[in-house]
C-alpha cells in the first residue's frame, strides 16, 4: 500500500496516511480536525534494488556487461563456454 501526503484546508494540519490505491475523494478524514476538506500533496517517491537495503543515497547505476566479447551470459560475460 502507498503512503499518502495530505493538507487540511480546515486546520492546515499536513499528514501521511498509509492506504488503499481504492480509497476515493472524500473518504480520508483529518486526523486533528475530523474534515474532508483535504489536498492531496505531491510526494517523493523513492525505491531500491529488490533485496538491498535503501541507503538514503544516491543510487549507483550499475554498467552494462564488464566483457567484450558479446555482452550476454554465454558471450563470455559470465565465463560459461
Amino acid at each position: 500500500m502507498p503512503i499518502y501526503e495530505y493538507a487540511c484546508h480546515g486546520c492546515g494540519k499536513q499528514f501521511s496516511m498509509l492506504q488503499s490505491i481504492h480509497v476515493g475523494p472524500g473518504e480520508t478524514s483529518c486526523p486533528e480536525c475530523n474534515s474532508l476538506d483535504l489536498k492531496k500533496l505531491p510526494s517523493a517517491f523513492s525505491s531500491s534494488s529488490i533485496g538491498e537495503p535503501w541507503s538514503g543515497g544516491s543510487q549507483e547505476v550499475a554498467a552494462g556487461p564488464s566483457s567484450s566479447s558479446g555482452g550476454s551470459c554465454c558471450g563470455g560475460g559470465c565465463g560459461c563456454m
